[in-house]
């Protein structure tokens, strides 16, 4: 069988999740290459691999070291992960885009894969694909999800403008049931916004934790906090509803929606704070049937992603 190689950055973003969980979906010869250095270093492992396809993650790391392009055996694309609205609040996503479709205009890479349907459908063309965030279910069998005492609401994303962590602060601030808030990394502006709230004194910040520590406090959280305006995916909301654990939503991740956990206003506080503490005030049979819902739901997204990167890849290698 053909083999295909991955190449994205050596670190725990969902970016490198997307690209190194894209192997999963392929049954042949195939191997993630993490990136750690802002040179072409890499570029002797990927022609050692003598790979018949790369998937090579589409940001500054490639931009930086375009050249590299030439020199990499077989067939080549390069992966934009973020939808048009969210490229756009980045900035140099959308730069990068342009970049990148020039390359492609050019024969330098054979094709540009897209993490948002949408974006390809508006681009239609056949060398512009659809690939969407594969996941790899390693999280175990689903248990019934433990009823917390304690009122624990955790945000747990990287803190990139277009997860609109200050409307979560702001919903929080008005929650009567909120006991303790986990926040993994903050700011200074964060810090300000959580005194001037009345949230600091409730906070606990984990700051970068580990995949076995994310799971943990996953675990011991009754409600995540996701508001996004824009997403491709969010694993972080993925990981958390196939561990049972509900995520306040926006309509950016429809493939998440449920009725208790969705918010229609991303910026309106009072709804936010009713949907939290709806939620914190579920009682036990409520809650685990709350928390079952979030895994079918998950389940469901995770199979249709997978099936539509697996025909893709069989597509392109056989």
């Amino acid at each position: 069988m053909k083999k295909l190689v991955t190449v994205g950055p050596n670190n725990i973003t969902g970016f490198r999740k997307h690209i190194e969980e894209t192997v999963y979906c392929y049954d042949g010869p195939s191997k993630f290459i993490a990136v750690d250095s802002k040179g072409p270093e890499a570029l002797k492992e990927i022609i050692s691999e003598d790979p018949d396809l790369s998937i090579i993650g589409g940001r500054n790391w490639i931009r930086r070291n375009t050249r590299i392009l030439d020199s990499i055996p077989g067939k080549k694309g390069l992966l934009v992960a973020g939808p048009l609205g969210q490229n756009e609040i980045s900035v140099i996503e959308m730069d990068n885009f342009v970049y990148f479709m020039n390359l492609l205009n050019k024969k330098k890479i054979d094709y540009l894969f897209l993490g948002s349907e949408d974006f390809a459908k508006r681009i239609n063309r056949d060398d512009v694909i659809y690939l969407p965030a594969p996941f790899k279910m390693d999280l175990g069998t689903y248990k019934k999800k433990e009823f917390l005492s304690s009122n624990i609401v955790s945000i747990l994303n990287d803190k990139a403008v277009h997860k609109n962590i200050l409307n979560g602060l702001g919903g929080l601030a008005l929650s009567k049931k909120l006991d303790k808030l986990i926040i993994n990394g903050t700011s200074e502006i964060h810090d300000s916004i959580l005194d001037l709230f009345g949230l600091i004194d409730k906070v606990e910040n984990v700051g970068i934790l580990s995949k076995k520590e994310l799971e943990n406090k996953i675990k011991s959280s009754k409600l995540l906090i996701h508001l996004s305006y824009s997403e491709g995916l969010c694993y972080s909301a993925l990981e958390a509803m196939y561990l049972g654990t509900p995520v306040l939503t926006t309509n950016a991740m429809p493939w998440f929606y449920h009725h208790l956990t969705q918010v229609d206003n991303p910026a309106d506080h009072e709804e936010i704070s009713s949907k939290i503490d709806n939620i914190l005030s579920l009682n036990e049979y409520e809650y685990s049937a709350l928390a079952y819902d979030c895994r079918v739901i998950a389940e469901k997204k995770i199979e249709e992603n997978n099936e539509v990167v697996s025909k893709t890849l069989y597509k392109l290698l056989k």
